[in-house]
């Protein structure tokens, strides 16, 4: 079997597994977050260490109510922000919050001291999530920027670190010249000298990835030697389409995370950096695929022809993996629950709820062929009451031109249901006729004519010896019949009928040899009348 259909048959087999332990990683609770004070313990610990594990304190929040592509940049801002409101306003014991899994909601009052009168502040709250886990909640986290902006000028409590949200350079660098309504919230409540940013910021990815793509489509060419010149251009423009979109995205996705926006902006933002980026994966898988089938095909070109008719079907099967896998990351990067979707339904429930059954029919119709070939391109076969020869093999269907010379489109799930009869694979084709000579043929004549026959056929190079039956063998009511079977090794289905030809003209021959004659079908009609009746007159 061929390496890529071992390769695709693991990776079929593996998937089923692949979801069971996705869903078994995804029931457990993770330790750090099994009750109030392991929460708090873990927000602590992250923050404190040096330099702070932003990722795990972020993983402490409720982020529900974040868009999820601003969940990341947003989780860590807020970390930050909510470590200094507690280093400000309140010293935090942690053997006093319980370590029961199934404790009351947890609320922390706070307040402050402003002009001498205490004013109170949004409460921090713990609660157990649907998931078992204990986080800060969604509302906490919403509220955690406004009571940041009124703690931020205090100062930290006793020796506890001070640990500031992060300024970019740009925001520097406009906090220290510009002035005026540029500082201040415009449009989508982004501070408007961001604006023009991003647009440089757009500017600079597209700038960025046509460099990318002029190097990445040299570099291909010179790592590849002589296949890298022999390589189509649609192949070379799909890389470095790919390599330039992929570049656009991430450096534009990376730039705008440096901007502090607001949640719903940022989202915005990311989600076109994330489309980019997608797309960019996806062109540049589809060239990976290009490439590859480009390196199989000439292997392939010399061994049997049953391989190489396949490489059309995987070439579309493996564009169709490309962009499954890739419409699932970007499932994923958006906040669908990909693990829990695959885990619940295994492959054939996934399958099945992304197509209909009729195309499910024909995806496995299609599995059939490559694993088990039971055609190739050239093959006369009847199938399902269809006869004809295969002129093509794609993802969904076979088409087949019949003897009359019109083509019909046969769906592969009929190649699962129904029987297959390959003419194509014929070792031998029959060739079986009744040969009727005249009755004035005398028995010498026959007989000298069947062992000519004989003869003649076992001498031929193009008949299988071990199988020929030639004998007289029936009367007819107008000829003496002489039966012969004769086995023909040919490959195809035209050189059966030259073949058939040349014998069928021999034995024509060896007929006008032995002076025997063929029969067709007559009658002789002889009226009987009195004897002394006269011949009849026109």
């Amino acid at each position: 079997m061929p390496r890529f259909k071992i390769v695709l048959l693991l990776f079929l087999l593996a998937f089923p597994f692949l979801s069971i332990a996705q869903e078994t990683k995804s029931l457990e609770i993770p330790e750090t977050l099994e009750h109030p004070r392991a929460t708090l313990t873990t927000f602590f610990t992250a923050m404190n260490a040096s330099p702070p594990d932003l990722a795990t304190a972020a993983s402490t929040l409720d982020l529900s109510e974040v868009p999820p592509l601003a969940q990341e940049t947003q989780g860590e801002s807020i970390a930050i922000q909510l470590f200094g409101i507690f280093n400000r306003t309140k010293f935090i014991e942690l053997d006093q919050f319980s370590n029961d899994p199934n404790a009351d909601e947890i609320t922390i009052d706070l307040s402050i001291s402003i002009n001498r009168r205490l004013q109170d502040l949004s409460p921090i709250v713990l609660r157990k999530n649907a998931d078992g886990a204990w986080r800060f909640s969604a509302q906490t986290v919403a509220t955690v920027p406004e009571t940041w902006k009124l703690v931020k000028d205090q100062p930290v409590l006793g020796e506890l670190k001070d640990i500031r949200p992060f300024e970019s350079v740009y925001a520097k660098w406009a906090n220290d010249n510009l002035s005026g309504s540029w500082l201040e919230p415009g449009f989508l409540g982004v501070i408007n000298w961001k604006w023009p940013t991003l647009l440089l910021f757009l500017i600079a990815s597209y700038i960025s990835g046509l460099i990318i793509r002029v190097l990445a489509k040299l570099i291909i060419r010179l790592k590849t030697g002589r296949i890298g010149s022999e390589l189509s251009k649609s192949t070379l423009d799909s890389a470095g389409n790919g390599f330039s979109l992929l570049t656009n995205g991430l450096v534009f996705g990376y730039l705008v995370k440096q901007l502090s926006l607001p949640p719903d902006p940022k989202a915005a933002f990311l989600f076109l950096a994330l489309v980019i980026t997608t797309v960019g994966m996806g062109w540049l898988a589809m060239a990976v695929v290009q490439y590859l089938i480009y390196r199989i095909t000439p292997k392939v070109a010399d061994t049997d022809k049953a391989e190489r008719l396949f490489l059309p079907l995987l070439t579309n099967i493996g564009r169709l993996i490309v962009i499954g896998l890739t419409l699932l990351f970007f499932l994923g990067r958006i906040g669908f629950d990909i693990t829990g979707l695959i885990a619940g339904l295994g492959i054939g429930g996934l399958v099945v709820a992304l197509a209909a059954k009729d195309s499910v029919e024909n995806f496995f119709g299609s599995l059939t062929l490559i694993f088990e070939m039971p055609f190739q391109i050239g093959d006369w076969i009847i199938a399902d009451g269809i006869e004809g020869i295969v002129e093509e093999i794609s993802i969904r269907s076979t088409t087949i031109r019949t003897f009359h010379d019109s083509t019909i489109l046969v769906p592969n799930s009929k190649f699962i249901a129904k029987p297959v009869e390959n003419m194509g694979r014929r070792r031998f084709r029959r060739l079986k006729t009744t040969l009727g000579i005249t009755y004035d043929a005398t028995p010498e004549q026959v007989e000298q004519f069947v062992q000519k026959l004989r003869t003649y056929i076992l001498e031929h190079p193009k008949t299988w010896d071990d199988k020929i039956n030639i004998a007289f063998n029936d009367y007819s009511p107008s000829s003496l019949n002489i039966l012969m079977i004769v086995f023909i090794d040919a490959d195809n289905y035209n050189d059966e009928l030259l073949i058939r030809e040349e014998l069928l003209l021999g034995v024509m021959k060896i007929a006008e040899e032995c002076d025997v004659h063929f029969a067709f079908p007559t009658q002789r009609m002889i009226i009987d009348g009195p004897n002394n009746a006269s011949p009849l007159q026109p």
